[in-house]
């Protein structure tokens, strides 16, 4: 293995490295060479280098540039910067790399000698739907390196695969996506087009592209759009991460791969990981649609009980635990945290899994998604599960005062609140529904919890005024509570 992140991959010579519209095809040897020559601009004054990503060849330059003469990047996506005055106050970035009137440039932004950092980090992360202060996932050249390796061994990636950029490239999976395949020798096709738009697959048929990384929400909205009737030429991988889709739209993809010759990969992971800790394999899919599936070469996955102890029955609920060198060295809240030492051995996922008799990992909630109301620990991924077997749209969120679903409809029907209260044997004054014209979601896909509470609290009933009868009243969902 390597020792930094993309050092070494001049090795592939005249390979192609990036195909792109109108650009023709970069092959390995140009792209190191652009890419030494952009880090030339940090000799002899290396730095901590914010980079604002894009589906362009110019930031990617940046970030292989940066990696490869050893300096720590900070990735966001466009017009992050500006926009995270917090995390930029905080962290201090030496450089800032982003798009200017138009142009890609980089800027000096820090004065003075750099700060120390610890030499092993190389890549630094947002949390995914943080919220409060800002907070950084340190990940070193190893955690991303390995994890690479990792991916690149059980999708089989190999020199003449081709993965389209779908994601962003701040973002850990894809980010995941760029690594597994250049280290591997393979290439990156650069679309910077809307998954809804036809032009999308007429680029990716037209770069050679080889497989399709998405999220949840973009495979429900490839269904809608009517992708399952369609046949891809060139396609013959397609991967899915970044949270739980449907088991039975897993069995509706893993059918279309099976009867059109493509691969579909339903996997697991969390930025803390580099991003991955698990995956299911193909032939696996459509019998065991609901399971996240094994975990990958060289990690560890195993169940523990709320004292530590390892669960070895099958079907046994308890926190998912994972092992293995591409776990982060820890988290930042400050720049000086840059220069601490690796500090992790086990990632607690804080999710919920159980192992099936077969061995294979199934999610069946996660802790922090748990709340609490009248004295019953609700799950509100199972809650969000139900709702959409029963043919909802939505997505649930909330804490120990109010459950909030955002319900993609015109109007809520007034017996909803009602009725799904008695399910869940909570008061109906703890349950708000809110209508939606569609899901908010975050820039990686995954679905806005923090605005669709925000608009839940606007939108929750008013309490009455707290007396005996009001406070009974609310806990029965009862309107005619008399003295008596």
């Amino acid at each position: 293995m390597p020792s930094r992140l993309f050092a070494g991959i001049e090795c592939f010579g005249d390979r192609p490295a990036l195909a792109r519209i109108g650009g023709g095809i970069v092959s390995f040897c140009e792209l190191v060479s652009a890419a030494d020559a952009w880090a030339e601009q940090l000799a002899g004054n290396p730095g901590v280098v914010a980079i604002e990503m894009a589906n362009e060849i110019e930031p990617l330059v940046a970030f292989i540039g940066a990696c490869r003469a050893g300096c720590p990047v900070l990735l966001l996506g466009e017009g992050g910067i500006a926009r995270q005055r917090r995390l930029r106050a905080r962290f201090r970035p030496d450089y800032e790399f982003k798009r200017d009137t138009g142009a890609w440039a980089l800027s000096r932004w820090s004065v003075g000698t750099a700060e120390a950092w610890h030499p092993d980090l190389a890549v630094l992360l947002t949390t995914s739907g943080s919220t409060g202060e800002p907070k950084l996932v340190r990940l070193s050249h190893r955690n991303v390196l390995s994890n690479a390796e990792s991916i690149a061994s059980y999708l089989g990636i190999t020199f003449d695969e081709r993965a389209v950029t779908s994601l962003p490239l701040h973002y850990s999976y894809g980010l995941s996506v760029v690594t597994s395949h250049l280290m591997a020798g393979a290439s990156i096709a650069l679309v910077d087009r809307s998954l809804i738009e036809e032009e999308y697959w007429q680029e990716f048929e037209a770069c050679g592209a080889t497989s399709f990384a998405g999220v949840p929400l973009m495979y429900e909205t490839l269904e809608q759009t009517g992708f399952l009737e369609r046949r891809v030429a060139g396609l013959r991988v397609m991967t899915q991460a970044g949270g739980r889709l449907d088991p039975r739209r897993v069995r509706r993809f893993a059918r279309y791969g099976r009867e059109h010759g493509v691969r579909f990969f339903v996997m697991y992971g969390q930025t803390e990981a580099s991003p991955r800790m698990a995956y299911l394999p193909p032939e696996s899919a459509e019998q065991h649609a609901d399971c996240m599936g094994t975990v990958i070469p060289g990690g560890r996955l195993w169940i523990a009980d709320a004292d530590g102890n390892h669960i070895s029955s099958a079907d046994t609920p308890g926190e998912l635990c994972f092992a293995g060198p591409n776990v982060m060295m820890g988290y930042a809240e400050s720049r000086e945290d840059f220069a601490r030492e690796s500090e992790l051995d086990v990632l607690r996922t804080g999710d919920i899994a159980e192992r099936t008799g077969e061995g294979l990992f199934r999610i069946v909630g996660r802790s922090s998604r748990f709340v609490k109301i009248a004295g019953l620990r609700i799950s509100l991924d199972g809650l969000e599960t139900d709702l959409v077997q029963a043919g909802f749209s939505c997505a649930v969120t909330g804490d120990d005062e109010q459950i909030v679903v955002g319900l993609v409809t015109k109007a809520v029907p007034p017996e909803l609140r009602g009725l799904w209260a008695e399910r869940l044997g909570i008061p109906v004054s703890a349950l708000t529904f809110v209508p939606l014209d569609r899901l908010p979601v975050l820039s990686t896909g995954k679905p806005d919890y923090a605005a669709i509470q925000s608009v839940g609290r606007g939108n929750a009933p008013p309490r009455e005024e707290s007396t005996l009868r009001g406070e009974l009243a609310a806990i029965v969902g009862r309107d005619d509570v008399d003295d008596d």
